[in-house]
């Protein structure tokens, strides 16, 4: 089973999560986001259990979890590297405060067909809540509300892939103009949660994981 943990600069990290295939397959977490938003970090504290410093990371790294509460049964946990997002950041920066660019990235991963068949859960996980300017969990889902509400209305014409297989992109809502709630989304499971990588309290990270 294949996890996300879906991470965004100052204000989300995104988890996500993916079975396997085969009964020797091993679960895996995947950590993507957004550059610096403590991705690598977050890892590092998870399998370490201490802070590092870390830089721009230009290939996936990957570490073994292990649950306290399932047998020792492990995870692999991989961060995916966000130095792309970083470069489209760079260019169109108050684009990317307002959080327009998470909430695509975020819509692409909900809206894939394969994810969405696997009912892949997600954690949508605000870092760096100690930061002066931070959001909370419930400001930053119904800021990602609004923009999907409205990616949902103008991407509702584009969901088909660029060879025309509607299959390979699924909607999220029911009908053209509804507004997008998470509580409603029904291909996955969507949960919010605060914490600060820095301060080495990932709690509600180490909850969620035990619970898949």
């Amino acid at each position: 089973m294949l996890y996300v943990v879906l991470g965004i600069v100052l204000i989300t990290l995104f988890l996500l999560a993916y079975f396997c295939i085969g009964s020797a397959g091993r679960s895996t977490v995947l950590i993507t986001g957004p550059c610096d938003a403590g991705k690598t970090s977050l890892l590092i504290m998870l399998a370490h259990k201490k802070n590092a410093m870390t830089f721009t990371s230009l290939i996936p790294n990957v570490e073994d979890y292990e649950l306290r509460m399932k047998n020792l049964r492990k995870l692999k946990i991989v961060d995916v590297p966000g130095l792309e997002k970083l470069r489209f950041e760079c260019i169109n920066k108050q684009k990317a405060n307002t959080g327009q660019d998470t909430a695509e990235y975020l819509f692409d991963l909900m809206t894939n067909a394969t994810l969405a068949r696997s009912r892949v859960p997600f954690l949508i996980l605000c870092n760096k809540n100690d930061l002066p300017d931070a959001k909370d969990a419930v400001s930053i889902e119904q800021m990602l509300e609004t923009e999907l509400t409205t990616l949902c209305r103008t991407k509702a014409n584009a969901l088909a892939g660029l060879d025309g297989h509607k299959e390979l992109r699924v909607p999220l809502v029911k009908k053209s103009g509804e507004k997008f709630l998470f509580a409603e989304c029904k291909h996955h499971c969507v949960t919010f949660a605060t914490c600060s990588v820095t301060s080495t309290d990932i709690s509600p990270v180490r909850l969620w994981l035990e619970r898949l």
